[in-house]
């Protein structure tokens, strides 16, 4: 019998040496991320058929919108993993069922939390003298025209062609054609609106991104902060120093870390004469991502929708319009429950929403 002996070059050293390095990182990282995570976090979640399913963490984060989240979010109300039993706030997989990807249901408390949340910026609203409005979400195809959103953002809006209607992706474009065609005087100016409506978006063009979770979705409830005021740019600027302010206060509020962001003309949208984002900060993603976006379009929206004013001379001009975000759903909330979330698996609420939820500290 005879044996044979193997002589490793340096060549072939470095390369084992290599390989067993890659075998090391292989092992330690899930070992370190699991480290990372709190002995009540789960990393599995119950789907439509009753079955476990195990997620790595990206898709733990696609799914849930979290990272080192509670169990707030666990599809179903059962005992998994750790022992701990979840909250069962969410439903994603069985909203699938329904209405296909990015659809999704709350439950429960987080229900509640969403209704508080709407409630709350429409009090900071009507104390700032807004009329609160709760308008349609169907809308005609002028109404998209006099916004401005068509033809850019055709293919992101849901069509019914058997009534010549859409489906509005904000209460803006409602709100822009309330006064369509209308003269107003200057005296009622500015006319400020609160408009709270489900809006819908196909989502059209970002295929493949944030498919799953409370991120980007087709359908979801916003309160919109909407101008009209006199062609003035001081007085417009004005305007916009003030609906951002208000939606700072209102994130402020909230508790929640947020940036400020200056949008470069090439990246603002048609018609907008200056443009600010406020990006949230969600842990999960390690990253701010956008919540409210505030837009001046002096006089080009009201020149589309014909919205115009008598000045004090009697002069007939063309108004100046803004808008920004309050509060959109279900974004904030994956803001609120990741980084409000306490050791004990818990949420805390906000003292400016726990009117709003009976007096309750803690969901």
């Amino acid at each position: 019998m005879s044996t044979h002996q193997v002589r490793l070059g340096r060549p072939s050293v470095i390369l084992v040496l290599l390989a067993a390095l890659v075998l090391l990182l292989v092992v330690a990282v899930p070992v370190a991320h699991a480290a990372t995570v709190k002995p009540w976090t789960v990393m599995v979640y119950l789907d439509a058929d009753n079955s476990l399913e195990k997620l790595g963490p990206t898709d733990f984060v696609n799914e849930l919108a979290f990272h080192v989240v509670n169990l707030a979010i666990c599809v179903n109300p059962v005992r998994i993993a750790v022992g701990t039993a979840p909250r069962g706030w969410a439903d994603f997989a069985r909203a699938r069922k329904v209405a296909g990807e990015r659809a999704y249901a709350l439950i429960s408390d987080l229900v509640l939390l969403e209704r508080a949340v709407h409630s709350y910026a429409l009090e900071v609203l009507r104390d700032k003298d807004f009329t609160l409005v709760s308008v349609p979400s169907l809308v005609r195809e002028q109404a998209l025209i006099g916004t401005g959103m068509f033809p850019a953002h055709r293919e992101e809006t849901y069509a019914i062609p058997a009534d010549g209607l859409y489906l509005a992706g904000t209460a803006e474009v409602a709100l822009v054609g309330f006064h369509g065609d209308e003269i107003l005087d200057y005296k009622q100016l500015p006319v400020r609106y609160a408009g709270i409506s489900p809006c819908f978006r196909r989502e059209a063009g970002s295929a493949g991104r944030d498919v799953r979770g409370l991120l980007r979705v087709h359908q979801f409830e916003k309160v919109e902060q909407f101008v009209i005021c006199a062609a003035d740019v001081t007085e417009s600027d004005r305007w916009h120093a003030e609906l951002l302010g208000t939606a700072e206060q209102l994130v402020q509020g909230l508790g929640l870390a947020y940036e400020v962001v200056e949008v470069s003309t090439g990246d603002m949208g048609a018609g907008k004469y200056r443009m600010n984002d406020i990006n949230t900060w969600m842990p999960s993603l390690g990253a701010y991502r956008e919540t409210h976006s505030c837009s001046s379009l002096l006089d080009w929206q009201a020149r589309r929708a014909n919205v115009r004013y008598r000045d004090a001379d009697g002069t007939v001009r063309f108004a100046y319009t803004l808008n920004n975000t309050a509060i959109a759903t279900p974004r904030i909330l994956a803001a609120l429950v990741e980084n409000l979330q306490t050791e004990q698996a818990q949420v805390k609420v906000p003292e400016v929403l726990r009117p709003y939820l009976g007096g309750r500290e803690l969901l």
